[in-house]
């Protein structure tokens, strides 16, 4: 897999050149697919670029990125009351929590 980042406001979308310089990287090191990961969105023309080219690559737009953030931690949540908290005190004092949140603000907030 070949991943693109993007770190993008959330109008300013990932263009369609992005989209075919990484199925040309995609190409060249014979990897079966791509990822764009970006905290915006890929531009219209881009989605349809690889729907219709049929190109191998993955979107994930701010969304999903925070939702397979939460997929990866989940063993640390418990659910209540609809929502997800921290199972324990203890895991809050832990530096990889730390870094974990202060990523998710960075990216998100």
């Amino acid at each position: 897999i070949i991943v693109q980042c993007k770190r993008h406001k959330d109008k300013n979308y990932v263009g369609v050149n992005v989209v075919k310089a990484l199925y040309t990287d995609i190409l060249d090191e014979k990897s079966s697919y791509g990822l764009i990961a970006t905290t915006s969105k890929v531009a219209p023309v881009g989605e349809n670029t690889i729907a219709i080219r049929k190109y191998p690559i993955e979107i994930a737009d701010s969304a999903k990125i925070e939702k397979m953030i939460e997929e990866m931690w989940k063993d640390y949540y418990k659910i209540g009351n609809g929502q997800p908290r921290l199972f324990n005190d203890k895991f809050k004092s832990n530096s990889i929590y730390n870094k974990f949140i202060s990523l998710k603000n960075k990216l998100f907030h």
